[in-house]
């Protein structure tokens, strides 16, 4: 009994090491592209619709997020698709002027559209999240054409912190009291057969 205890709790504790392992996301920051021109239509594992650009040199209020590089479209609405598998998109960082937002789809079905970031021409860059933690394969920007620049894509599994941690914290807890109580009862003792 003592050695499947010890046992159970070196299994705990081993699975709490790989639930508190981070899952990073990716940030497709488009810094290995100079000067300007179209954005290849393959780039960091992501197929980009033809009406991306990108752009190195400074021309503010169009900032890069991390210098010096930065896409912009010419269209109102401007996709790219994931290559490897269905996604949690998370968002990306914007400069420049008017709105822009996104719309998230899977398989061909529209599963979400985030709200709207206005740009003010001014300052730095500013983040806009997604604002949905479900599974999609495509991403739309929708803003004013030429108005807006994007930068440092973000998508990939981020797991909410904690949540592993205090579950099995939680499992860990039980199979010490557990063990412990079973310890503590005491067996009540036994009555004789004979009678007085």
């Amino acid at each position: 009994m003592k050695q499947i205890s010890k046992k159970l709790i070196a299994g705990l504790f081993a699975a709490s090491a790989l639930a508190s392992a981070p899952a990073s996301a990716e940030v497709v920051n488009f810094d290995s592209l100079r000067g300007s021109g179209p954005l290849p239509s393959l780039y960091s594992d992501i197929a980009w619709q033809q009406g991306w650009y990108f752009l190195s040199s400074s021309f503010p209020p169009f900032n890069a997020h991390t210098s010096p590089t930065r896409i912009f479209s010419e269209a109102a609405e401007t996709s790219f698709t994931f290559l490897q598998s269905d996604q949690i998109f998370r968002g990306a960082w914007f400069a420049g002027y008017y709105y822009v937002s996104f719309n998230l789809y899977n398989d061909g079905a529209l599963v979400h559209s985030s709200r709207t970031l206005e740009l003010f021409g001014n300052g730095p860059s500013r983040y806009l999240s997604a604002g949905y933690k479900g599974l999609v394969d495509m991403v739309t920007v929708v803003g004013i054409p030429g108005g807006y620049v994007m930068d440092d894509v973000t998508y990939g599994e981020v797991p909410e912190p904690g949540v592993p941690h205090l579950m099995i914290a939680g499992m860990l807890a039980a199979a010490v009291l557990n063990v412990g109580l079973r310890r503590t009862v005491k067996r009540a003792p036994r009555r004789s057969a004979r009678t007085s």
